[in-house]
Formats: structure tokens, C-alpha cells, sequence
């Protein structure tokens, strides 16, 4: 079968999808990936997996109905000169687009892949109403035209449910997130006291790392020797947090911050304790990475975020926006040390029985008709 997956950023398309499809291509299919701009290095990564790749415009964040017309026409021409006939589409955004484009082309069988809900359900601003409501209605009238809806939690089927925005015909699947590698994710045993912490995400609001300074600059001032470190890169988000407050929770001794890194491993391994303090997620594929090295988690009780702990066993659940729920949370790990290799011994075993990537591949497949 000719498979055509669409995504937004080309990166996420070769490092969240990669494995799924070499996957599909192992089982014979044809695979296109569309992503929103050309990247050699993603296009290149994709061929030594078997698979084209071909890029589009994409503007992330406006909806002006020309650009975005013009996004769904090169989709679509894509996908026609591919002669698509499954075609799955990931993200809010990309499945309204690569739906839309995808009945336009006449491909037989459409998918979505809900990976969270996005900005459009978390971010209440008053001047975020117009676009925030305009993308559900979008992405509302995609969903009642697939095929098939996979979701990687319970609560986002939970919730599209309630707002009657899934499509009669469409069959829905469940899926633990997008699986990790747990050999390439190796366990490393933890450093020996005093605990770091780490949060690895974009610097947005949504991520909850406002919180997480609040927490740190809290922590840090009765126990100045924990490490708490901030890696990942600025962003141009509406709800992005401005490198200025950044530099001054550096500046404070709240944190430290890394910025963007090619290779996230390093920084697992030389944690103690993984923190997320997000408001929603699909399932946060760095808490994934973080389980599979074999991390005490402390995330949120959130939709997507509460299926990767099991509260007291591998780690803790706070309520979201909590600082400091979220600070005495972390200060349990200063207080009990010895919980971080026990939780972290947890963290693995869950990695291995639920999330590893060939079981949720596994699950996709099916998902999608093809088993």
C-alpha cells in the first residue's frame, strides 16, 4: 500500500514517526513523510529508512485563509503525484490540512493521530479566542471525514468525545504515545547524591516551566546543593517565554539553563529526577526517554501526563500550575534519596512493558488496518 504520513515540524516527523516507518516499509508498504519545510537532514534520514520525503509551507501559528489554502493545495498536490491511498496526519493543524487534502487527492482510507489536543484547548487568553476556536472548528470538521482516530490517551478521546467532534464512521484506537527505543534510551543508574533535576521541552508556558523555576528558586534557596537544569530551546509560540526571563532565572540561581541539544541522552543520564510540570500532553515523549534511562518522574495530573506514572511508585503526580505542590514533590527526592533508584528501577519496567516502540508499532499497525 502507498502510505502517505503528515507532519508539521520535519524533525519531529524523522524522530517521532522514524521508527514507524521503517516499520511499514519492513512490511513492504511504499512511505511518503510530508513535513511543514525542507531539511536535508530529515530528508536524508527518511531515504536511509526506505522512504521519500517531500516538504510543504507552513505557517505554525496564523490562520490566514490564503496561506492556508495554499498549504492545503500543495498537500494535496503531493499526495496525488505520490497516489496516496492511507494517508495519516498528526497534530491539530496537520490532521484539518492533510485530511482535507487527502479526500481532495482520493485517497481510500484517512487517519488521525491525536498526538495531545494543542494550544487551541489549554491557552484561555482572550486574545488567543478567535484562532483558539477557529482551529477546533477546523479540526472538527476533519475528524467527522476519517476513517480512523488514534488517540495516545484516554482523555483527549474523552474530550472530543464529549464536545461530539469525532465522526460516526471514524473508528477509534488508544495507543501508549508514540513508544521509545528502550535500547537505543539504555538504562544508566542514577548519580549519587545531592539530586539534579531536569526538564527538557520547549521554553512555552504550556510546558509549565514557569512553574518549575518557581519550584527551583524555591528549593534551591533551603537546599542550595540540588542541581536544577532547564534544556531545551526559545520558541516563537504564542505562550513561548522570552529568553530575557530565562537569563533571569539564571541570573537568580533558579536554574541553569542548556538551551537546544542534538542528543537529550547526556543530560537523562546525568539527572536524578525527570521533571514535566506540563498542562496537557498527548504522551510527552521526553518523560518516554526519561523512563526508558530509568528516571524518578515527577509530572502532572494531566491529561497524557498521568498515564506515565504510577504515583509513589515510579514517581510522583502534582496538580498543574502548582509550584509548590511541584517543589515538595522534588524536595521528597532531597528528603528520601533513596527513592530515586527505586523509583527509576520502576521507570524502567514500565518503559519495557508498556511503551516500547515495537509494541506501540505493533499497535499502530493494527490500528490502521494494516495487521
Amino acid at each position: 500500500m502507498r502510505i502517505a504520513i503528515v507532519g508539521g515540524d520535519p524533525r519531529y516527523l524523522l524522530n517521532l514517526r522514524g521508527a514507524l516507518i521503517a516499520d511499514l516499509v519492513g512490511r513492504g508498504h511504499v512511505v511518503l513523510g510530508l513535513g511543514g519545510g525542507d531539511d536535508p537532514v530529515v530528508r536524508a534520514g527518511i531515504a536511509r529508512l526506505g522512504a521519500q520525503y517531500a516538504s510543504f509551507g507552513l505557517d505554525r501559528q496564523g490562520i490566514a485563509p490564503r496561506q492556508e489554502l495554499r498549504t492545503v493545495g500543495e498537500i494535496t498536490r503531493h499526495l496525488r503525484r505520490f497516489r496516496a491511498e492511507l494517508v495519516l496526519s498528526y497534530t491539530p493543524k496537520i490532521i484539518a490540512y492533510g485530511t482535507f487534502a487527502a479526500r481532495l487527492a482520493g485517497a481510500r482510507r484517512v487517519h488521525a493521530l491525536m498526538t495531545g489536543l494543542g494550544t487551541a484547548f489549554i491557552d484561555e487568553r482572550p486574545e488567543r479566542r478567535l484562532v483558539n476556536s477557529t482551529a477546533r472548528t477546523l479540526l472538527g470538521a476533519a475528524l467527522r471525514m476519517v476513517d480512523g482516530v488514534i488517540f495516545q490517551n484516554p482523555d483527549d478521546r474523552d474530550e472530543l468525545h464529549r464536545r461530539g467532534v469525532l465522526g460516526k464512521r471514524a473508528r477509534v484506537a488508544l495507543v501508549a504515545g508514540s513508544g521509545i527505543d528502550t535500547a537505543h534510551f539504555a538504562h544508566v543508574p542514577p548519580p549519587a547524591p545531592p539530586p539534579r533535576f531536569l526538564l527538557v521541552a520547549r521554553v512555552q508556558r504550556e510546558k509549565g516551566v514557569l512553574e518549575y523555576a518557581e519550584a527551583a528558586r524555591a528549593l534551591r534557596a533551603s537546599h542550595p546543593e540540588v542541581e536544577v537544569r532547564l534544556v531545551g530551546p526559545l520558541d516563537s509560540h504564542p505562550a513561548a517565554v522570552s529568553e530575557a526571563v530565562v537569563r533571569g532565572w539564571e541570573r537568580d540561581g533558579a536554574l541553569a539553563w542548556a538551551g537546544p541539544v542534538d542528543d537529550v541522552r547526556p543530560e537523562l543520564e546525568r539527572a536524578s529526577v525527570y521533571v514535566l510540570p506540563s498542562y496537557r500532553e498527548g504522551t510527552p515523549r521526553s518523560v518516554l526517554e526519561a523512563l526508558s534511562v530509568g528516571r524518578a518522574i515527577v509530572t502532572t495530573d494531566a491529561p497524557g501526563c498521568r498515564e506515565t506514572v504510577r504515583h509513589g511508585d515510579n514517581g510522583f503526580l502534582v496538580p498543574v500550575r502548582d509550584p509548590g505542590a511541584l517543589r515538595a514533590a522534588m524536595e521528597r527526592f532531597v528528603r528520601e534519596p533513596e527513592l530515586i533508584p527505586r523509583m527509576g528501577q520502576r521507570s524502567r519496567a514500565l518503559a519495557e512493558a508498556r511503551y516500547d516502540v515495537r509494541k506501540v508499532n505493533a499497535a499502530m499497525v493494527e490500528a490502521l488496518g494494516l495487521g
